[in-house]
């Protein structure tokens, strides 16, 4: 799957901006699971990925996230950062939630692209 490296920034700067308190208590490395509906990076923070919640928190949303009940791709229905969530290592993950949590300041997507 190749992802638009631009647009996962966006959507980045897109929760950063307008995620709650209360969403980021729930960003947990340990049970992140890119390919889960309540466990990928939008369901921890909104309780499934595809609310209206999780939609107004990325800048372009498509027609569902993978789920589980599914025959498909993980990532053929989802956002940017999904879609990067999806091919990024271990670290990738955790560099995504820490820049999001506050954390680190800047991430440079591209460097935790699996090869």
């Amino acid at each position: 799957m190749k992802v638009n490296l631009d647009f996962a920034m966006e959507d980045l700067i897109s929760i950063k901006s307008k995620v709650t308190a209360d969403e980021l208590s729930r960003l947990n490395i340990d049970t992140f699971n890119p390919s889960s509906s309540t466990k990928c990076l939008l369901g921890q923070l909104t309780y499934h990925c595809n609310n209206s919640r999780a939609h107004k928190l990325v800048t372009k949303r498509y027609k569902h996230h993978y789920s589980e009940k599914d025959n498909e791709t993980p990532g053929d229905h989802s956002s940017a950062i999904e879609q990067y969530l999806i091919v990024c290592t271990v670290p990738g993950e955790k560099a995504v939630i820490n820049y999001i949590l506050g954390k680190i300041e800047t991430i440079d997507l591209a460097r935790y692209i699996k090869n």
